[in-house]
């Protein structure tokens, strides 16, 4: 991947988060070392740790977050604050261990069969793994953007190229996350919400 593809990862992936995009900025250079590593590690067939992309990409974060490259400790939801239509509560977070254990599972058993699916199946296998991992949210901040990373990096691990979510796209992502959230995840994992 060229650097200037790292680049426009980088500035859609900010804009997604409305991040003001500033290629000076030390938020930028930790994405753009994420999206270096997550290319690099998927490129030479290399599962991307999850957790350390985390911290790479959070590294200089102004949240004084106490858990960067970690599952978070507390309980969340996203949506808007004081909006009961759009707040969605995440699994607990005495749960997390387990949920990614399992999603690191699914991960490397798609890996593992990808070749022997069509273009289209790695491609919703791809994101319906990303909308899992969505669902579980393990970290406090930085889970869309991490999760877009592993997307791309399971892409490539499938023999797909690299892929970037804009903005003009996401939300029909965030429509099927919904879909994936209501239909599948939440159904099978009631008792950890």
């Amino acid at each position: 991947m060229q650097y200037a593809e790292m680049q426009a990862d980088v500035r859609h992936s900010q804009a997604i988060e409305e991040i003001t995009y500033d290629e000076t900025s030390a938020s930028a250079q930790a994405h753009l070392a994420a999206v270096n590593h997550a290319w690099e590690q998927a490129a030479n067939g290399v599962w991307p740790d999850v957790q350390e992309l985390h911290s790479i990409l959070m590294q200089p974060s102004d949240l004084q977050l106490p858990e960067i490259g970690q599952w978070r400790t507390i309980g969340c939801y996203v949506g808007t604050e004081g909006c009961l239509e759009s707040e969605r509560h995440m699994p607990k977070a005495n749960a997390l261990p387990e949920l990614m254990k399992g999603w690191e599972y699914l991960c490397k058993e798609y890996v593992e069969t990808a070749s022997s699916l069509t273009a289209s199946d790695r491609q919703l296998g791809a994101d319906v793994l990303y909308y899992h991992l969505l669902c579980i949210h393990p970290f406090a901040d930085g889970n869309g953007r991490t999760g877009r990373l592993m997307r791309s990096s399971l892409r490539v691990l499938a023999g797909l190229p690299w892929d970037t979510i804009t903005a003009d796209v996401h939300p029909k992502y965030l429509s099927a996350l919904s879909s994936y959230e209501d239909q599948v995840f939440r159904q099978r994992y009631t008792k950890l919400y």
